[in-house]
């Protein structure tokens, strides 16, 4: 099956996987999101909005629909992701205070996603449950 072929499925299920880092910034997450690209409860972040904050609790983790968000921890900077990707999942899968920081980079359009909608993706979508993988061993490669 050529690449052309598996295009529409690729769009549908959200499998682009793509390494292309944002001008100036570490590596950009590989792994994209696309399942939420029409979410009806998408919050908008000004630039330079904090997102959430390292040490406070976790509900959400969001998927990214437009603009780019910089995670940080303490002074320094972890990773940048844009469109297609996720950030705080962690919040949702090991249920500890917020590892790091995320603060929108430039105006962003972000879908949040609570423990409950999570735990249905995982199980009705079992790609979206590899992709999420796909992004903490990506971010776990990176800081080894």
């Amino acid at each position: 099956m050529s690449r052309k072929q598996r295009a529409p499925r690729e769009k549908v299920v959200g499998t682009s996987h793509c390494l292309r880092p944002p001008s100036g910034s570490l590596p950009a997450l590989a792994a994209r999101i696309e399942l939420f690209r029409h979410a009806s409860n998408a919050l908008r972040y000004a630039q330079g909005a904090v997102i959430f904050q390292e040490g406070e609790p976790g509900d959400q983790m969001y998927a990214i629909l437009e603009g780019e968000v910089e995670i940080r921890s303490g002074d320094r900077v972890i990773e940048r992701t844009g469109e297609g990707g996720v950030i705080g999942e962690l919040a949702l899968i090991d249920r500890a205070p917020r590892s790091a920081t995320a603060v929108a980079t430039t105006p962003c359009l972000l879908a949040p996603i609570d423990e409950k909608q999570f735990q249905y993706m995982v199980g009705q979508t079992p790609f979206f449950a590899l992709q999420v993988m796909r992004v903490l061993a990506e971010r776990l490669r990176r800081q080894t």
